[in-house]
């Protein structure tokens, strides 16, 4: 009994998390071992002497279709989050249904697996011999102590209601997203160019009136000069600036006459 204790460790890490796999895996190695009525489903086919000892190195195990399937389907779903990955990798092999999962716990491996020889046969020829009688539990039995948790059985997870198909939004030809990208680039480059065009016509706007202030500056200035004084002439350029007094009285009788 030890022995099996220290043996079913290491699936009791892997498959833990979920009561109902745990108590069908146990349950049936525990049987195989300690069940009073062990020669009524177990029947060892071949034997080695060792020490003056026979030592048993094959047997026939019997186990239902029934067992057999309630056991797979209660762990295949289970998690083990160390490896993060399913436990029926570890347990089974990587199986897809109870024979191959058997199959893997019942072929002999030295030191990570059955010490000898375990065949699982689905008839047996000897009449008096039978699989037990064992109900296996479900991820999502009626009893909550062997119910397993969402992650590790689908069946117990709630039904989320039907996702309702949304209808498709168009505008004309064009479905709404291609139609809003379309609108809002064409916003953004009519913005943009008016704002070049805007900008080269107030330039030119600009200096047009620069230009129109200064021609109107110069014209009424030519103007004040014309209104203003005596206009020059080439003699006039010419007469001498200094004042002598001949000149001023020629230019008294000139003026008398």
């Amino acid at each position: 009994v030890q022995s099996l204790k220290s043996e079913l460790g290491t699936p009791n890490t892997l498959i833990g998390s979920c009561p109902a796999c745990k108590h069908n895996f146990f349950n049936m190695f525990c049987k195989f071992t300690c069940s009073p009525d062990q020669s009524l489903f177990v029947n060892v086919t071949d034997a080695a002497p060792k020490n003056g000892k026979l030592l048993v190195t094959e047997l026939d195990q019997l186990i239902s279709e029934e067992y057999g399937t309630g056991l797979y389907d209660s762990c295949k779903e289970v998690k083990f989050g160390g490896a993060n990955s399913r436990a029926m990798d570890l347990i089974g092999g990587g199986a897809k249904d109870y024979h191959q999962m058997l199959k893997f716990l019942g072929d002999k491996k030295p030191l990570v697996g059955s010490p000898f020889q375990i065949n699982y046969p689905e008839s047996y020829e000897q009449p008096s011999m039978g699989p037990l009688d064992m109900m296996p539990k479900k991820c999502n039995d009626e009893n909550p102590d062997y119910r397993c948790v969402c992650v590790d059985c689908p069946a117990v997870c709630p039904e989320l209601p039907a996702v309702r198909k949304s209808g498709s939004c168009h505008v004309g030809a064009l479905p709404c997203l291609s139609f809003a990208s379309i609108f809002t680039y064409s916003v953004l480059l009519f913005a943009f160019a008016a704002s070049v065009f805007g900008h080269v016509a107030w330039r030119r706007y600009a200096q047009h009136r620069v230009e129109r202030t200064r021609l109107l500056h110069e014209s009424s200035h030519s103007d004040d000069e014309d209104e203003g004084g005596p206009v020059l002439t080439e003699a006039m350029r010419d007469r001498p600036t200094k004042r002598y007094w001949i000149n001023d009285r020629c230019d008294d009788l000139f003026y008398r006459l």
